[in-house]
């Protein structure tokens, strides 16, 4: 394992021992949208990882006002950029949110489906997610209509499919082979 990936580990583990029951689900939904962010823009990340200290709280305290995060995570920020560690940032909230949902039996998944579905739709998506793991889900939806007519569940450890797609996939390629 890389050297970053066990210095986050520890910065989770001791943010988790410290403040896992002041930690709200908001504060875990916002931890989610940063992850995403950084991950969706590593220029964001190395802009954060260039800028002096001064401007790297500046940057903080805007992150925190825009997803009002508790005092915990505040401070979790102000720990990492006053020991120059905030490039860490993105992996130590992965590995958080990794540790938390573990502990807590939550998968993060992905519902796609063929069209956008009702709430009443969603809610049974996710009771038969729940009745095959016996975990609770935190998801994602999507739309991608090549399922054709059907709902695909993916989550790190999970897959589960039923499409109009897979099935002609299932049916006409071992034909043609």
């Amino acid at each position: 394992m890389k050297v970053v990936h066990l210095l986050a580990q520890k910065y989770a583990q001791a943010f988790l021992h410290l403040h896992h029951d002041t930690l709200s689900s908001k504060d875990l939904d916002h931890l989610q949208k940063v992850k995403t962010i950084l991950a969706d823009n590593h220029s964001l990340g190395s802009l954060l990882n260039l800028a002096n200290q001064q401007d790297q709280k500046k940057m903080l305290a805007l992150l925190t006002k825009q997803y009002i995060f508790s005092a915990s995570c505040t401070q979790l920020w102000n720990l990492l950029c006053t020991h120059r560690r905030l490039f860490l940032l993105e992996a130590v909230i992965e590995s958080i949110l990794y540790t938390y949902n573990k502990k807590h039996a939550i998968a993060d998944a992905t519902i796609t489906s063929s069209h956008a579905l009702l709430a009443s739709e969603q809610k049974a998506v996710e009771k038969f997610f729940a009745e095959k793991t016996g975990l609770k889900i935190l998801y994602t939806s999507a739309v991608d209509p090549t399922l054709i007519v059907g709902i695909r569940i993916q989550s790190a450890t999970f897959l589960w499919e039923r499409s109009l797609r897979k099935n002609l996939q299932n049916t006409v390629l071992p034909l043609l082979c």
